[in-house]
C-alpha cells in the first residue's frame, strides 16, 4: 500500500539500519541519502522532530513495531542537547538547543548556516511528549520522569526562554519571528504543562510564557488586515515580502492536538 511504501522509505533514511544511510547513528534521521549537488546527509532537529511525530502517531495507531525506533530517538536526542555547536551549549544558557543541523553521526556541523532555528526544541518535545503520555497510561510513569522528562524539559526551557527571540524560519530563509515556530512553540509549551502534571512536577517557562504566546498569537501581529491574509514571518529587518507563505498552512498542521480540550 501506499502508506507501507512511505514508512519504509522513512524507515530507511534513519540510523543504524536504514538501507539508505550507512553510518547514521542510531535514532539519527538523514534528511537525504544524497552526498552532493546538492549534499543534504545531515540531520535537522526540526525534521527529525516531525519524521518522529509521524512514527509516535503510527504506533499509537497499532504498528508497535516502531518503539524500538523511537527509543532510539530519545537516546539520541539526549546526546545531542548536549553537543557544543555554532549556536553554543546546553548549559547555562541552552543556546546550544537552537543548532538547526547536525553530521549523521551526531557530531556538531561547522559550517555556516541560518542559525539559530528556534523551531525544533519545540517539534522534539511535542514528539517525545505524545509517546510519553503513552507510556504514562501504561505504567511507566517513573520511567518517563526519570529517563525522558528531562530531555523534554531542556526543550522547554528553551522555548520559554527564547520563544520572543528571531529565528530562521523552517525555509531557512530569512531571520525574524515565523508563524510556524510560535504556533510550534505554543503547544510544546501547552502540552508539557499537562504532562508534568500528570507526573507531578512544574513546568514554569510552561505556565509562564505560554499564555503570552498565546496573546501574541491572537494580536494583529501576524496578519494583513489591508490584504486580508496571514503573515508567515514578521520583523525582518530591511526585507520586503508579501508575508504570503505555507508555514502558515503548516503551523496549525503542527500544532493541533487532537485530545485538546475544547
Amino acid at each position: 500500500s501506499e502508506q507501507k511504501i512511505a514508512l519504509d522509505g522513512v524507515l530507511a533514511n534513519i540510523g543504524p539500519n536504514g538501507t539508505r544511510v550507512p553510518g547514521a547513528g542510531p535514532g539519527i534521521v538523514i534528511a537525504s541519502p544524497t552526498k552532493e549537488n546538492p549534499n543534504y546527509f545531515y540531520t535537522w532537529t526540526r525534521d527529525a522532530a516531525l519524521t518522529y511525530k509521524t512514527l509516535v502517531d503510527e504506533f499509537l495507531f497499532g504498528n508497535k513495531a516502531l518503539q524500538p525506533y523511537i527509543e532510539d530517538y530519545i537516546h539520541s536526542q539526549a546526546v545531542l542537547q548536549t553537543v557544543t555547536n555554532p549556536s553554543g551549549k546546553l548549559l547555562p544558557s541552552g543556546a546550544g538547543l537552537g543548532e538547526p543541523k547536525f553530521n549523521a553521526d551526531g557530531s556538531r556541523y561547522n559550517g555556516n548556516w541560518g542559525r539559530p532555528q528556534r523551531d525544533g526544541p519545540a517539534l522534539r518535545a511535542i514528539a517525545l511528549i505524545e509517546y510519553s503520555n503513552y507510556l504514562v497510561k501504561n505504567g511507566e510513569k517513573e520511567r518517563v520522569k526519570k529517563v525522558i522528562w528531562p530531555v523534554i524539559a531542556n526543550d522547554l526551557a528553551y522555548v520559554g526562554q527564547y520563544w520572543n527571540s528571531t529565528t530562521f524560519d523552517l525555509w531557512e530563509e530569512v531571520s525574524g519571528t515565523s508563524f510556524f515556530t510560535t504556533q510550534s512553540q505554543y503547544r510544546s509549551l501547552v502540552t508539557g504543562s499537562a504532562l508534568a502534571s500528570s507526573l507531578g512536577l512544574s513546568c514554569d517557562a510552561c505556565t509562564t510564557q505560554a499564555p503570552q504566546i498565546l496573546c501574541f498569537l491572537n494580536s494583529p501581529a501576524f496578519f494583513d488586515s489591508a490584504k486580508g491574509h496571514l503573515l508567515g514571518n514578521i520583523n525582518i529587518p530591511g526585507f520586503s515580502r508579501s508575508g504570503i507563505d505555507a508555514n502558515t498552512l503548516l503551523g496549525p498542521l503542527a500544532a493541533f492536538d487532537v485530545n485538546a480540550k475544547q
